[in-house]
C-alpha cells in the first residue's frame, strides 16, 4: 500500500467557524508563519473537547479538508467504499487502461507471491496479447472481459480520494484494529501525517 501527493486544507476557516456559536474568535491562539500553521493551546483545547463532544458538536472536522492518491489493492477499495459519505475518489480505470501494459508481480499486493498468483499473471498476459492483436470489437471485448473477470483480488488500484477529518476520524475509530494489513496502514499513515488528527482524537 502507498500514499502519495496528501495535501490538507480548511484549518483556518474550521477554527474561525468552530467559534462562532459563542463569538469566542478572540480567545483563538493560532497563526500562520509563511504556509505553517501553529494551532494554539486555546484553539487546539477547544477541538479536542468539540471533538469529544461528539456529532454535530464537532462538525469543524468536516471542513478540513483532505486530498491523497492511495495505491491499494482492489479487496481494500472494496472495504473503504463502505465510507461513501462525505468522500469522493477519481480511479483509475479498468476499463479503458487495464491492456496499457503487461501485467507482473508488482501489480499486486499480497503476502506472498504464489505460483498460482504467476499463473494467473502468465494468462492475464496471454489474454492481452490477443487482446491486442485482433481487431473485430466483439472479439476484443470478449477477450477484455476475460481479463476484468480474472482479475485477482490483490490488484493494486490508484485512488485520488478526497474526504474529510470527521471521516478519517471515523474509519480509524473504526478500522484500526481490523484484521486486514492495509487498514493498519492506511490509519498509521492518517494519524501520522495528518496535522493535528492525533492530538485532536488524542489516541
Amino acid at each position: 500500500m502507498e500514499f502519495r501527493n496528501l495535501s490538507v486544507c480548511g484549518f483556518d476557516a474550521a477554527i474561525r467557524g468552530m467559534r462562532n456559536s459563542f463569538a469566542s474568535w478572540g480567545k483563538s491562539d493560532s497563526y500562520r508563519a509563511g504556509t505553517f500553521l501553529y494551532i494554539g493551546e486555546n484553539d487546539l483545547a477547544l477541538m479536542k473537547k468539540l471533538y469529544k463532544a461528539g456529532g454535530s458538536e464537532r462538525k469543524f472536522m468536516r471542513v478540513i479538508q483532505i486530498w491523497c492518491d492511495i495505491y491499494a489493492p482492489l479487496t481494500w477499495w472494496k472495504q473503504f467504499d463502505t465510507y461513501k459519505i462525505s468522500t469522493t475518489t477519481l480511479s483509475t480505470s479498468t476499463m479503458h487502461s487495464i491492456t496499457n501494459k503487461e501485467f507482473s508481480a508488482k501489480d499486486f499486493e499480497c503476502d506472498t507471491i504464489t505460483e498460482h498468483l504467476l499463473e494467473t499473471i502468465d494468462y492475464l498476459n496471454e489474454r492481452r496479447e490477443s487482446f491486442l492483436r485482433y481487431e473485430k470489437p466483439d472479439l476484443k471485448y470478449m477477450i477484455w472481459r476475460e481479463i476484468i473477470d480474472n482479475l485477482p483480488e490483490s490488484y493494486i488500484q490508484m485512488r485520488t480520494v478526497n474526504f474529510n477529518y470527521e471521516t478519517a476520524a471515523h474509519i480509524i475509530m473504526d478500522r484500526r484494529n481490523h484484521k486486514l494489513v492495509e487498514w493498519h496502514d492506511f490509519c498509521n499513515y492518517m494519524l501520522e501525517e495528518l496535522p493535528y488528527l492525533k492530538e485532536i482524537m488524542d489516541v
